[in-house]
């Protein structure tokens, strides 16, 4: 039992979870956070990391912000995402103090989250780019030479073709029609 925010009890009890949450709370924006009902209210009891606590500002218990801890003070264990006390968007584990009356938020920003995904992305298009345009510059180079062989020699097939002094006819066997034929025959 605390006997008040300013005792002893309490102070070395926030400093113990602090602490000890640290293996869970990393970056910019990892939190944990602890709040407790009061009237339609969620108040919050601190908010931080052992570098940063704070007391934000109560919300509404029904509002659309600190959702995590809506679940938490509502008894229910889980992970979401969600809004925090600041409107940000969150991903959070929550949890229930019931003996106390008390939630547990654990949250860190959807955007600090995805930000390694997002730099991995542009990193990989960095390179994927030039390696695709690299390619393309290859392949024409290598397919040039092919095709104008083969154009040669097409134009080279047409003149026999045109030309020849006996008659010649293309016919397909299967639909019984003729494709081609020059004109000696």
């Amino acid at each position: 039992t605390f006997h008040g925010k300013d005792s002893p009890e309490y102070q070395k009890f926030v400093e113990e979870v602090l602490e000890s949450s640290q293996e869970f709370i990393s970056g910019v924006t990892g939190e944990f956070v602890m709040g407790r009902q009061k009237g339609t209210q969620i108040e919050f009891l601190f908010a931080g990391h052992s570098q940063n606590v704070h007391k934000p500002d109560p919300v509404s218990l029904s509002g659309s912000l600190a959702t995590p801890m809506q679940n938490a003070l509502s008894g229910k264990i889980g992970a979401s995402k969600g809004y925090d006390y600041r409107g940000e968007h969150v991903l959070a584990a929550y949890a229930p103090l019931s003996h106390l009356g008390w939630g547990l938020v654990f949250k860190k920003d959807m955007k600090e989250l995805r930000r390694p995904f997002i730099r991995a992305a542009w990193s990989a298009a960095a390179l994927g780019v030039p390696v695709i345009i690299l390619g393309g510059m290859f392949f024409h180079r290598v397919s040039n030479p092919v095709f104008r062989c083969l154009e040669h020699s097409e134009k080279r097939y047409r003149t026999i073709f045109e030309f020849a002094n006996d008659g010649i006819i293309l016919v397909d066997p299967l639909a019984e029609t003729i494709l081609d034929a020059n004109p000696m025959a």
